[in-house]
């Protein structure tokens, strides 16, 4: 929720470094430094609604959210993160249909 995140196994050098989280789409940063263990990653914008983590939002990922419609609880068709699936995870979904991992 609050965007940041942790790298492990970091080696020092340029490296091309791919971020996500549940249920996101991969993002490509590429030329990034690795130093010390020490990551400086530069701004990025995720895209959510990768239901079934497969590297792309497509019609299964809409047919996880419908399956779970109206459920509380944590789930991953929960992309939203409000502990119910409804509308508003369909619409997300809907937002990044065709999206691939980058």
């Amino acid at each position: 929720p609050s965007g940041s995140y942790s790298v492990s196994a970091i080696t020092r050098g340029l490296a091309d470094v791919r971020v996500r989280g549940d249920h996101w789409l991969y993002n490509l940063l590429p030329g990034v430094m690795l130093d010390d263990n020490i990551l400086q990653l530069p701004p990025t914008v995720l895209r959510n609604g990768d239901v079934d983590s497969s590297g792309e939002v497509d019609a299964a990922d809409i047919d996880q959210v419908i399956a779970f419609f109206g459920n509380l609880g944590s789930f991953d068709a929960d992309v939203d993160g409000s502990r119910e699936v409804d509308a508003a995870d369909i619409d997300l979904v809907i937002l990044t249909f065709g999206g691939i991992d980058q």
